[in-house]
């Protein structure tokens, strides 16, 4: 059982190692040209269901620490509830890693986290069901106490931690596949609510959201 697992480890590192070599050698050098795709903000400024009530633009100083190539910071609602979506989204090979987990950065802003969990959805897009893994947590700070729900992304696949995001990523330069990857972050208030309803909402908005984000990955870049 100990050898087997031991054999499994040392071809991941293995794997690891190679497609790190590859990477360096694929990535463009320092200021290439590289074509972008079409801004998150206007892809997802619609998403069926949800008003887009507001966005919050981030300082160039916070930007360039995020290492971002694109993001948004916005809030929906709907009857019912209201949603904030943040997504940092990397398009260069290089970056994959660099989205800041949640489950790290929260805690080092003073927010008290508490009741990890975990699970699955299953979302339709173009024919196919895509999964998506998530992990949520309860964050407090101050009298502010919201639902946070988190994955990482890697092309057209979700991961609940940044190791599988990484291997992915790795893999998909190899097979020349898009490098695309992010942090995608839904969060919604527990003031009014409970677990299970501010739950249910962030994944009603994740399966309204997700396929018209799925286009933006899909897409070719803009020319």
């Amino acid at each position: 059982m100990g050898h087997a697992l031991n054999k499994r480890l040392i071809i991941l590192i293995v794997v690891l190692f190679a497609s790190c070599a590859f990477l360096q050698w694929r990535s463009p050098a320092p200021g290439a040209c590289q074509t972008e795709k079409q801004p998150l903000a206007k892809v997802l400024n619609h998403i069926p269901g949800w008003k887009n009530d507001s966005a919050v633009t981030f300082e160039t100083n916070l930007i360039n620490a995020l290492k971002l190539d694109d993001y948004i910071n916005i809030r929906y609602s709907n009857t019912n509830t209201q949603v904030s979506l943040y997504i940092g989204q990397y398009l260069s090979p290089e970056k994959v890693g660099a989205a800041h987990n949640p489950l790290v950065c929260l805690p080092g802003q003073g927010w008290k986290v508490s009741g990890r969990d975990a699970g699955e959805i299953s979302v339709p897009f173009n024919n196919k069901t895509y999964p998506v893994s998530y992990n949520t947590m309860v964050a407090e700070l101050g009298d502010v106490k919201q639902l946070f729900l988190y994955w990482f992304q890697a092309s057209d696949a979700t991961y609940a931690n940044t190791l599988g995001q990484k291997v992915s990523v790795f893999w998909n330069i190899l097979l020349g596949r898009s490098p695309d990857s992010a942090l995608v972050r839904l969060s919604t208030p527990l003031n009014g609510q409970s677990r299970a309803e501010a739950k249910a909402a962030l994944l009603k908005f994740a399966a309204d959201f997700y396929p018209v984000y799925l286009t933006y990955i899909q897409s070719p870049a803009a020319q």
